[in-house]
């Protein structure tokens, strides 16, 4: 079969790009004879590089990945329908983990954010970010000239013999530079020298030297899957340890010079193998075996190779750095930090007195930083300042992680937890803080093109091209999309019960506190007055002035968005299985008990039908002028999605038993199990399709006719006879959760915490 998938050209495209696929020019030597090589890479096509755009002021922009063309063929031996969609874009607008920082020579802040790479100015302006499609392996490597390498590659969701490996090179303004195919090995990037080449893995026991312009400049054999703990010194020699070796040396072009393995010791049961180049030109090394506490011991080596001293440390675990005046720092299990001489004496020894170390940094002297969980449940996680006396100076305390806190100007520290990235003061007050978003939750599209979505305590703007415009924060989870409002407005709500109307540009006009919490979207009637549920029951309006009118009070909590007819009559459904209309002044016109929870939102259909489904299975019509029940179908699966009405009536249910699995679909009409129901509008089953996976998204209907919806990871297309017309793997990070049409024919989906347009 052929699946139109996105990065579909991507094997391609690296084996023509940079590094491994590009051939020698005359004159170079080969790596194979020991000669080393200098070639300059060919760089991507640039219509198929990410590239930035112009920056607003005030707004953070993403830039869309590669995309299109038929690839990934090989997975399935499914025959599909002619003409598969592409996507033709991809945004990601965040990630649950700040994984690491490095600071730039501008004082600039690099983030690595799980598949994220952001850059930030001291003050926390985002100034640009980059969606990677992969977690990236390490953190950023930044040079004197403020380019960035880093290793990243293809979505995981490829099979391992098609994805592609690469060291990427990205100057200050996002722009990559060039790529390096690492091929079938994960690519990894070991450490950077001053003059900003890089040293990688390039097959599995292959090293190669980088330069800063992405040319190989040696390539060498080291009979190592893996290297730890790589140093450069300032004539350019190589210093690490690998799963073979404690330590060896490289010259300058690559050339093993020679390696050191403590007496008595087989280096590959080695635990902790770490090293560090002392400032008096020697190389501490730190090697023992975890739960072995007599096998830990530091040994001091010359750069010839020649052991000048070594003395047991106790099973320390860490090297911490090395003081101004030459002392050696260890950190051991319980915290405490340890000065030593290079003899080994110990000249102090320090303990903050709780919890497990889960990091440390001294990039500064007067302070040290480190980061600790509390050792019974890990319900706590506290980043400490000390000084160097073992004073504490300050403490912060959180239930999400600190990731790798380092040291900025102005006496400032940036750090990461799994929702925020921030920089800290002198006192451990936070001085700005960057809040990461979550997964989207939905979309919404206006009538300019704007493409609106939420995810946690963040509301996104994008274009009609997938670029993030801009980006704000409310107090608490948004649950739900926006409403758009005939003005150009945005209105939403959130979890703290505070409910805000927004200009398009992201200026909020207002903002309003409520009784109860918001978990579904506002609804817009046809004069320009708004209607809101709260998880109290409340019923609240809003004039098209944007001013409150008034509310009504139901007995249970509204989590589904009200349904409006043409004379203004709203229609609510509440937890407890109760369905409401109420007349524009207030006052209710009837109430009908189905006597079980709703599920999803109700829907309006000709007829005076308004259509409804509870969360058991239920699907209903109520007569929408007098609450009288038309009729009542019971499918027996959990209503997943909501309902959709189609444009010729009927109205289309996906249902979900809560198992669904990430299975190619094998879409079986009318056939078992849980499935994508069609019901005409007296309530008969005109067909239904079904398979063994999740429909756990609301159907798309167009205008048009087609059908979408998500089944088992599956972006899933049919005609209003149930027969397919495409279908599309998302693949990323999660089932496709929404979807919406644009006026150009295309979709925008949602997928985690992804933006896709699909052609």
């Amino acid at each position: 079969m052929q699946i139109r998938l996105i990065l579909c050209t991507l094997a391609v495209l690296l084996l023509a790009s940079c590094g491994g696929g590009g051939s020698v020019p005359d004159g170079n030597r080969d790596p194979d004879n020991g000669d080393p090589v200098v070639t300059e890479p060919n760089l991507a096509d640039p219509s198929e590089v990410q590239n930035p755009r112009a920056i607003l002021p005030t707004a953070a922009v993403l830039w869309p990945a590669q995309g299109g063309g038929p690839g990934n063929s090989s997975r399935t031996g499914m025959k599909l329908p002619d003409d598969q969609p592409a996507i033709a874009s991809i945004t990601s607008v965040s990630d649950l983990t700040s994984s690491s920082a490095r600071i730039g020579p501008d004082g600039n802040i690099l983030v690595g954010a799980g598949s994220l790479l952001q850059k930030f100015s001291p003050d926390g302006y985002l100034l640009w970010q980059r969606s990677l499609l992969r977690q990236l392996n390490g953190r950023p490597s930044i040079d004197s000239s403020g380019q960035c390498v880093i290793a990243s590659g293809d979505p995981s969701w490829m099979d391992s013999a098609q994805r592609g490996n690469w060291v990427e090179a990205i100057d200050p303004a996002g722009q990559t530079r060039w790529r390096w195919d690492s091929g079938d090995y994960a690519a990894v990037v070991y450490g950077m020298r001053d003059d900003g080449s890089v040293l990688v893995r390039s097959a599995q026991d292959r090293f190669s030297m980088l330069s800063s312009a992405g040319g190989v400049l040696w390539q060498a054999q080291l009979n190592a899957f893996a290297l730890y703990g790589v140093a450069f010194d300032g004539a350019g020699r190589v210093y690490g340890g690998s799963d073979t070796t404690a330590l060896f040396c490289l010259d300058a072009d690559g050339e093993q010079l020679w390696q050191y393995n403590p007496a008595d010791v087989d280096p590959t049961t080695l635990t902790t193998n770490s090293r560090m180049l002392h400032p008096d030109g020697s190389i501490v090394l730190l090697t023992g075996r975890e739960g072995d506490a007599q096998s830990f011991h530091v040994s001091i080596v010359g750069n010839d190779g020649q052991l000048i001293d070594e003395w047991p440390c106790l099973e320390v675990f860490s090297l911490s750095g090395a003081s101004e005046a030459g002392e050696i720092m260890l950190l051991d299990r319980e915290s405490g930090l340890h000065s030593y001489s290079l003899s080994g004496e110990l000249l102090s020894s320090f303990s903050p007195g709780y919890g497990l170390p889960f990091g440390v940094n001294v990039n500064s002297t007067p302070r040290y930083y480190s980061v600790q969980a509390q050792p019974d449940d890990f319900s706590e996680y506290l980043l400490a300042a000390i000084d160097s006396n073992g004073s504490e100076l300050w403490r912060l305390s959180s239930m999400w992680s600190f990731r790798f806190p380092v040291d900025g100007a102005n006496g400032l520290l940036y750090c990461g937890d799994e929702q925020s990235f921030f920089a800290l003061d002198s006192l451990g007050r936070r001085h700005w803080q960057q809040i990461h978003g979550d997964r989207l939750n939905g979309l919404s599209v206006s009538s300019n093109g704007r493409i609106y979505s939420s995810g946690g305590r963040n509301l996104y703007a994008f274009d009609g091209n997938g670029r993030q415009l801009w980006q704000i924060s409310a107090d608490g989870e948004i649950h739900s999309t926006p409403a758009l409002l005939p003005g150009g407005q945005l209105a939403f709500g959130d979890s703290e019960g505070f409910f805000y109307f927004y200009e398009d540009n992201g200026t909020r006009i207002s903002k309003y506190i409520l009784d109860g919490s918001v978990a579904s979207s506002p609804a817009v009637a046809a004069d320009g007055s708004l209607y809101v549920g709260t998880t109290t029951g409340e019923l609240y309006s809003f004039g098209a002035d944007l001013s409150p009118l008034r509310q009504f009070h139901a007995d249970s909590g509204i989590r589904s968005t009200p349904a409006i007819d043409g004379d203004g009559t709203v229609f609510v459904a509440t937890e407890d299985g109760h369905v409401h209309a109420v007349f524009s002044d207030g006052v209710e016109a009837w109430e009908y008990n189905l006597g079980e929870p709703l599920a999803g939102q109700l829907v309006l259909g000709d007829g005076f039908r308004l259509f409804g489904a509870t969360a058991n299975g239920r699907v209903f019509a109520i007569h929408a002028y007098d609450g009288s029940l038309l009729w009542d179908h019971f499918i027996g699966q959990d209503i997943a999605g909501g309902l959709a009405l189609h444009s010729d009536g009927s109205l289309l249910v996906a249902t979900d038993n809560g198992a669904g699995r990430r299975e190619v679909p094998q879409l079986e009409k009318d056939g078992s199990g849980r499935g994508l129901y069609c019901l005409s509008p007296e309530g008969s089953v005109q067909w239904s399709l079904n398979g063994p996976y999740s429909f756990s998204s609301q159907p798309l209907v167009d205008a048009s006719g087609p059908i979408c919806f998500e089944a088992g990871g599956w972006l899933v297309c049919v005609d209003s006879t149930g027969k397919e017309l495409w279908r599309l793997q998302a693949g990323f990070e999660d089932d496709v959760t929404a979807a919406a049409p644009l006026s150009d024919g295309r979709l925008a989906v949602c997928s985690g915490t992804q933006l896709l347009i699909v052609e």
